[in-house]
């Protein structure tokens, strides 16, 4: 793509003759030039002083006065950048014969199209000049087509799971670690008389327990009064989950009674 500083919105993908298009999901590079007037600026670009460029940005927003972080971004530095690329060398082709190389891994690219097939985003690269104080310079901004590729949706992390289960006699709740396959108990601790939620350092084995034909926890009636019941699937047996006052802190417990 040329960054032309007369025509900033001005974007074409000269590769492929169109406006710039990409498929979520997949690897690319965005490879540049920059100059002015459809000229490229050469034969160097200055990388200190006034008017020296410090790094090249190149981002895709939501929306063209998105003032979120952007979607995706990448950096490159004036340290890694062809400051001396000729108009020959420009007009050879090839990722070498350019300004700069931005790459984004299939990672980046796969971001949200809200089940559309096709969605235009803002596309924007800028420079950061090695001016003191440094200025930023929008060298392209414009739309950019991101089409539905290779993948369906974002890799999802692994769903987070618990189970009660009896450690010492006592009914507790755990959260299973699944980088591990350890589950970790879950507790409420008095320090200093400060009642707080942890979680132990101590990681026990075991699969998830088969669902019961119930669900896991239930709403019951002890002592005339509703209340929440999670299941120990150590033992078959309920235990009721309740907010007891302690000293004028609220804490949150499972009774030893098990229904």
């Amino acid at each position: 793509m040329f960054c032309d500083l007369a025509a900033p919105s001005n974007l074409f993908d000269l590769i492929r003759s169109q406006p710039p298009a990409f498929y979520r999901g997949d690897d690319i590079e965005i490879d540049i030039g920059i100059g002015q007037n459809g000229s490229l600026l050469a034969p160097t670009l200055a990388s200190s002083g006034a008017g020296g460029i410090a790094s090249v940005s190149c981002q895709v927003f939501e929306s063209e006065n998105d003032t979120d972080s952007p979607m995706m971004s990448c950096t490159v530095l004036a340290a890694n950048m062809n400051l001396v690329l000729t108009q020959a060398n420009w007009n050879a082709g090839g990722s070498a014969n350019s300004h700069a190389q931005f790459i984004f891994p299939n990672s980046q690219t796969a971001i949200s199209l809200g089940g559309a097939a096709s969605v235009n985003y803002w596309f924007r690269i800028i420079a950061q000049t090695t001016d003191s104080p440094a200025k930023m310079i929008t060298l392209l901004d414009g739309p950019i087509t991101v089409k539905d590729g290779p993948i369906s949706t974002a890799s999802a992390p692994p769903l987070a799971a618990w189970r009660t289960f009896t450690v010492g006699g006592v009914p507790v709740l755990q959260l299973l670690d699944t980088s591990t396959g350890l589950y970790y108990t879950l507790s409420v601790v008095s320090d200093a008389g400060v009642e707080t939620l942890q979680v132990s350092d101590q990681g026990y084995y075991g699969a998830p327990p088969p669902a019961p034909p119930a669900a896991a926890w239930r709403m019951s009636v002890v002592g005339g009064v509703s209340v929440l019941q999670l299941l120990d699937s150590g033992t078959g047996l309920y235990h009721t989950l309740s907010c007891i006052n302690n000293a004028g802190v609220e804490t949150l417990q499972i009774s030893d009674q098990g229904y």
